[in-house]
């Protein structure tokens, strides 16, 4: 039998996911009729039903922020916003107090203790503009980053002078998964896109995403590799988003540098945006995309919530590096989650 085209499967997958939204919905509406405790313990059990048992561990390991103090944090990123503060020590109290389980654990009882009233609120919002980027882009289940198909990686909230900056220029999507960056970066008008995705069977889910949204190679370009501070290889764990360097992993991958890779390729293009999103791998990836970093001053959305290299590192390199540039950290999720803290650095346009 030969496989059904892409965009049936597309169709296919709009169906399944609007039919399963809207059954979870339907579902916890009526649950709202029984006792706060029995409500509770059913809409967890219906859970359990819909998802595999797994989905409710544990997926963010507490101990490794233990030794961050908000006195640390204040020393360190002085420099900072109020808001930006705020936003840190947030995110170091909550894995302390409420370890997040893994973020597929959709159970809406738990969600309002989570966050503020005027916090939740704002999720009728968001969860609508998800869906209909879903829609529109044609993603499957998998696709439910808020950080790309909501917040647009922090391009959303520019100002119109920076995204006249880095308009024509190339992007990069340094830990592409299975697409839904790179269709929402091509809103901000760059002369191309360069995804990075090192793990060859979420690569091949790229594709055939670029395929349905008939994206041609030349305004994003695929490369199955990872990026790092050197050439070489390494070990992948295979998790689709999550996937992550592992000695034991199964997968092996090529690394390049940025700056390599760019001179090779694209001497002659300023890069205006990197966003680098690499499972703890951040910091490597942005040694090696300092020569970039210093002759085009691209915007920059870069990822520290995977381990303390990445959290306490790339601030201190950029800031380092004396550019010019402001930065701001924000929480590119739902209000109840607590992974997707992002450094966005902008240059000065002054």
């Amino acid at each position: 039998m030969s496989a059904a085209p892409f965009h049936i499967i597309g169709d296919n997958m709009k169906v399944f996911d609007t039919a399963k939204h809207w059954a979870g919905k339907i579902t916890y509406a009526a649950l709202k009729m029984f006792p706060e405790r029995a409500k509770n313990k059913m809409a967890l059990l219906i859970y359990l039903l819909q998802n595999e048992p797994d989905s409710l561990m544990v997926n963010y390991d507490r101990r490794k922020w233990q030794d961050v103090t908000l006195e640390k944090i204040d020393r360190h990123f002085c420099g900072l916003d109020a808001q930006s503060l705020r936003t840190i020590k947030e995110f170091i109290l909550k894995t302390r107090v409420f370890p997040l389980a893994n973020p597929r654990f959709h159970h809406p009882f738990i969600w309002p203790a989570l966050c503020s009233g005027p916090e939740y609120q704002i999720w009728a919002e968001v969860e609508t503009q998800m869906l209909e980027a879903k829609r529109k882009y044609q993603l499957g289940e998998d696709a439910n980053e808020l950080s790309s198909l909501v917040y647009h990686h922090g391009l959303k909230d520019l100002s119109p002078g920076l995204k006249e900056y880095i308009r024509g220029k190339v992007f990069i999507d340094a830990g592409a998964f299975v697409g839904d960056s790179s269709l929402v970066m091509l809103e901000y008008g760059p002369d191309k896109i360069i995804a990075f995705e090192p793990v060859p069977s979420i690569a091949r889910q790229f594709e055939e995403t670029m395929r349905r949204n008939a994206i041609p190679s030349d305004r994003v370009e695929l490369v199955v590799r990872g990026l790092s501070d050197s050439t070489g290889e390494v070990c992948f764990c295979e998790n689709n988003s999550g996937s992550t360097c592992d000695s034991q992993g199964g997968v092996r991958v090529d690394l390049v540098t940025l700056d390599e890779y760019l001179q090779q390729q694209l001497s002659n293009v300023a890069c205006g945006f990197i966003k680098a999103d690499l499972e703890g791998m951040g910091l490597a990836m942005l040694k090696g995309s300092i020569g970039t970093i210093r002759r085009d001053r691209p915007i920059l959305s870069l990822s520290i919530y995977h381990n303390q290299e990445e959290f306490w590192g790339i601030y201190d390199l950029l800031r380092s590096l004396d550019l010019g540039y402001v930065f701001k950290i924000e929480k590119q999720c739902a209000p109840w989650e607590n992974h997707e803290l992002t450094l966005i650095a902008t240059p000065s346009l002054s």
